[in-house]
């Protein structure tokens, strides 16, 4: 699907997008863009390739739910706690360990880098610290 050309009256609350998410934010939720407009897809990993529902806006980014999977990212993984879906508490329990902690260390670094103005690698300071 070419989403280059698309125009605005083809994005509406309820289309379903075929998009393959890029990132993750900070609630564990996947992000992906369709004709320059961002998604948030709660449960949606980085590299998974889905078909959304857009269901509504908030501010510029539009949240979309998954309606179903093209392929699953090598990063996926089936959640280690029985109640996940019930509880709702741990929005990441669906991505791997190693991919969890990337991402928990370049959000830390992106942090550190914007509020106290300081270039840091986390993972050679961890590194530096072990020896």
């Amino acid at each position: 699907m070419n989403n280059q050309n698309h125009t605005s009256s083809d994005f509406e609350k309820g289309k379903i997008l075929l998009v393959t998410c890029k990132d993750i934010d900070n609630s564990g939720y996947g992000i992906s863009t369709w004709n320059n407009r961002v998604l948030v897809t709660p449960e949606l990993v980085p590299g998974d390739k889905a078909n959304v529902r857009v269901e509504y806006r908030s501010g510029s980014r539009w949240f979309t739910s998954i309606v179903s999977f093209k392929s699953h990212s090598e990063d996926r993984r089936i959640p280690p706690c029985e109640i996940n879906k019930d509880c709702g508490c741990c929005n990441t329990q669906h991505i791997s360990d190693a991919k969890q902690w990337y991402i928990k260390i370049k959000h830390l670094e992106y942090l550190i880098k914007t509020n106290c103005k300081i270039d840091v690698d986390i993972n050679e300071s961890f590194k530096n610290k072990e020896k």
